[in-house]
């Protein structure tokens, strides 16, 4: 059939998450859609099933990415590079290099606050390069400005939600939010899908999860 659109993430934390935000996003705007790859179903899986899965949000780890050259996501983010892997991969470099395949479709987009994936960005195959980060986003950027998620990448200053609306605590929350909303700013959703999904969203456990709350 017809290709599909796929919205991959990788990075060294939050992708699961993350790709849990783009599966929810692209359902409240009314897409079929399932989470695939490193979660959830193999992605042969959701390509032969019935009825047809038109989005692809695909978690793809280092591992998988250094065995699929071919890649070549709608839209791919790199969320951050931390040292992890390397027994395996050799170097950082390799381990980044391989990490950096999820930029090479049509839309690269890169987590900016994090240095080791924002240099990503100026080698990615991508026709489209986008940046995501907390703070004031500049043009070509999607962040954070009056306690809101803004798109200055895809659209002229367009508030997509509130940050007080994310149900993920602290700074990591507002970033996966930020990554998950550029991959579906990329395929034209809609800013209203995109705070709908993000308030409703459920966290997985173990995932930035409050433990318990002590004098405030």
């Amino acid at each position: 059939g017809a290709p599909r659109q796929w919205l991959v993430v990788t990075g060294t934390n939050g992708k699961t998450t993350t790709t849990g935000m783009v599966e929810s996003i692209m359902t409240a705007a009314g897409v079929s859609v399932l989470a695939c790859g490193n979660i959830g179903l193999p992605v042969l899986d959701v390509l032969i099933a019935e009825p047809r899965i038109d989005v692809l949000a695909v978690e793809l780890s280092s591992f998988q990415l250094f065995w699929a050259p071919s890649v070549r996501p709608t839209a791919g983010v790199v969320l951050n590079i931390a040292e992890d892997h390397l027994d395996w991969h050799g170097s950082m470099d390799a381990y980044a290099r391989d990490k950096a395949r999820a930029l090479d479709g049509r839309v690269a987009v890169v987590g900016l606050d994090d240095p080791v994936a924002a240099a990503l960005l100026d080698h990615a195959g991508a026709s489209v390069r986008v940046g995501f980060r907390l703070g004031d986003p500049a043009a070509g950027e999607l962040g954070v400005r009056d306690g809101a998620l803004i798109d200055n990448a895809f659209s002229d200053g367009l508030v997509l939600a509130d940050t007080a609306a994310i149900p993920v605590p602290g700074p990591i929350g507002v970033l996966n939010a930020l990554a998950a909303a550029a991959l579906a700013r990329a395929v034209e959703v809609p800013a209203e899908a995109i705070a709908a999904a993000l308030t409703s969203f459920h966290l997985g456990p173990h995932r930035a999860e409050i433990v318990a709350e002590v004098d405030g």
